[in-house]
């Protein structure tokens, strides 16, 4: 399964698993990520700072992959 795209809000995450037909408990259980945190971000009862809350986020699309934004920073400086 994909990943939402970056960026988005928490509504549009929950949409875009409604509009692809992906059950959240099925897409948590194959990212491996507890789907209490998942639902979570999605009500915006969790903000994705630190932790499996933040791996949650960036995978939901929610927040940037600080990984690709090195990469891409260091390509750029190049």
């Amino acid at each position: 399964m994909n990943n939402p795209p970056f960026p988005q809000t928490p509504k549009q995450a929950h949409t875009w698993f409604v509009t692809h037909g992906i059950c959240i408990a099925d897409w948590c259980k194959e990212k491996g990520f507890s789907r209490f945190t998942v639902f979570d971000l999605l009500r915006e009862k969790r903000k994705g700072k630190r932790g499996e809350a933040h791996r949650a986020a960036v995978a939901l699309g929610l927040k940037a992959d600080p990984k690709a934004t090195e990469t891409e920073t260091e390509a750029a400086a190049a």
